[in-house]
This record gives C-alpha cells, sequence and structure tokens, in this order.
C-alpha cells in the first residue's frame, strides 16, 4: 500500500484491542482516546463541538472540563500523528470544534 492509498482509508479501530491501525502503524489508546477518536472517524470533515465529543465518552456536560476533554484530544491528536504523519487527521477548528479529516489541508493565497 502506498502512501497515497492511507488519504482514502480511515483508520481501522479494534474495540477488543482498543487500537487504532494505519497501514502498518498501530497505536494503543485509552477507552476514552477511543471514544473520541471513534465518534470523530463517524462524521469524516465534520467539525464536532466540545459538548458533541464530551456525549460520545458517556459523561454529561458538567462531568468533563473543556480542559480534561482537550488533553484526551492532544492525546488522539498525538497517536493519529505517529498513525499518518503527512498532516493531521485530527485537529482543532476554533472556537470549539474537532474535525478528523482524510484531506490535506489547503494553504490560503496571500
Amino acid at each position: 500500500m502506498t502512501k497515497s492509498h492511507y488519504l482514502t482509508l480511515p483508520p481501522i479501530l479494534d474495540e477488543l484491542e482498543s487500537t487504532a491501525t494505519l497501514g502498518q502503524r498501530c497505536e494503543s489508546l485509552s477507552e476514552r482516546e477511543f471514544e473520541i477518536l471513534s465518534q470523530l472517524l463517524r462524521y469524516p470533515e465534520e467539525p464536532l463541538s466540545r459538548d458533541t465529543l464530551k456525549r460520545a465518552t458517556g459523561a454529561d456536560d458538567d462531568s468533563v472540563a473543556d480542559r480534561k476533554l482537550d488533553t484526551w484530544l492532544k492525546m488522539v491528536m498525538r497517536k493519529t500523528d505517529v498513525l499518518w504523519p503527512l498532516f493531521p487527521i485530527v485537529r482543532f477548528v476554533p472556537p470549539d470544534s474537532y474535525v478528523y479529516s482524510e484531506k490535506a489541508p489547503v494553504k490560503k493565497p496571500e
């Protein structure tokens, strides 16, 4: 499988092993990281708000602080960067959302 093929394939999640795999690379995920990444993969290219991602972890909006959620998302982003180092496939979208994307970001003309 060539590097360009990875762009059309999302990471494969294994719920029993709690891992994400892309090509030859595999990353272990915590329970919360797994839930967050699987929610992002369900809605590619759609920014998901912090509140939506909090609900995906099984917690109500008030029991998980934004900082805690951001920490989990930072770990998800680090692990997906290992899976696909060419560009971030999970990234922050201001003001308060995160998105999973299989498309490389386009630079805005100056």
